[in-house]
């Protein structure tokens, strides 16, 4: 589609890489698009149109499996202009059907429902197993998604290619872009370079038990400076609320900032209940609800529980005075 195209090349443009096409004098199979970054050849791209007549067929799941034809006519067509793989190598897909989705070639290359920022294990290995026979995602450095329904456009990056700094840094680390929201038909003139996403996309390597697989995607969002803090003092609240409720459950007066004086004399059990459930309350907002928190993750338990110690550092000795602990 010639209005493909030329969203492919405003796109790249947006980057400071200059999309040019093939000579035509080339014969066979053959990439899009030669990629030149300050006149210097810096990658070949494959260009991948979605629509709805795409998807109809006799097979149950003709949406996957045509995502997976395409990466391999990609493949090969890479495979043709770049044989030793020299420089990267781009599949950009550019979809028309409101059907289809992100999370559709998610679902192939990963072989996983839920979405890159809650990864889970693999249900259904089969289009990933294929492509990987073909030898197709050794070519393939990175994948890039566009919704010509939506107001995004997304990013894969194989964690296994050598071109992987190269490739974050010209053309992103996110795990998407905000596109402009001007149109000529189906034409979006050009992409915001600047408008990134809060969080960054990291794909890393990932082996299902008992079977290793050199180049599977497996996404995680990488956590901000706030998300730190949040998991740090979610730490501490949890912490906090456990001598409160504990005491309150047990029917056991216990001192809280509500006592006088405060944090010395003994508040009723209800006070205590209350105050406890109030942290953990607080606890759970600030680890659960802010940024995406993984218990898998051992930075994010280390920060919250980091935070936690330290609150329970500072109870034993608040509290340790008057129980003789000291």
């Amino acid at each position: 589609m010639t209005d493909d195209k030329e969203l492919s090349i405003n796109f790249f443009k947006s980057k400071d890489i200059e999309a040019r096409h093939f000579p035509k004098q080339i014969e066979g199979k053959k990439a899009d698009f030669e990629l030149y970054l300050q006149n210097r050849l810096f990658g070949y791209c494959a260009l991948k149109s979605i629509v709805d007549y795409d998807l109809s067929g006799e097979r149950p799941d003709p949406t996957y499996n045509k995502i997976q034809s395409k990466i391999h006519e990609a493949a090969k067509q890479l495979k043709t202009v770049n044989a030793a793989h020299s420089i990267p190598n781009i599949i950009f897909f550019i979809n028309h059907s409101q059907k289809v989705g992100w999370q559709d070639l998610w679902y192939v290359l990963s072989g996983q429902a839920t979405p890159p920022n809650h990864p889970g294990e693999p249900i259904d290995m089969r289009y990933l197993n294929r492509l990987m026979g073909k030898g197709d995602l050794a070519v393939i450095d990175y994948f890039i998604w566009a919704d010509m329904s939506g107001s995004n456009i997304s990013f894969c990056i194989n964690r296994s290619s050598p071109f992987t700094v190269d490739l974050k840094k010209t053309i992103s680390s996110k795990a998407y872009e905000r596109k402009n929201k001007e149109y000529r038909g189906y034409l979006t003139r050009s992409f915001h370079a600047d408008r990134f996403a809060a969080c960054e996309l990291r794909v890393e390597a990932y082996k299902p038990r008992g079977r290793p697989f050199p180049c599977i995607f497996k996404g995680e969002f990488n956590m901000r400076w706030n998300h730190h803090v949040s998991y740090f003092f979610g730490g501490a609240f949890l912490i906090n609320a456990i001598p409160h409720f504990v005491s309150g459950v047990t029917g056991h007066p216990f001192q809280s900032p509500f006592a006088s004086p405060p944090g010395q004399g003994l508040s009723s059990v209800m006070v205590n209940v209350l105050w406890g459930a109030l942290n953990l309350t607080i606890g759970y907002l600030l680890i659960c609800r802010v940024g995406q928190f993984e218990l898998r993750r051992t930075r994010h338990v280390l920060i919250a529980g980091f935070g936690g110690l330290l609150m329970a550092v500072m109870l034993a000795h608040a509290f340790g005075r008057f129980y003789g602990g000291l």
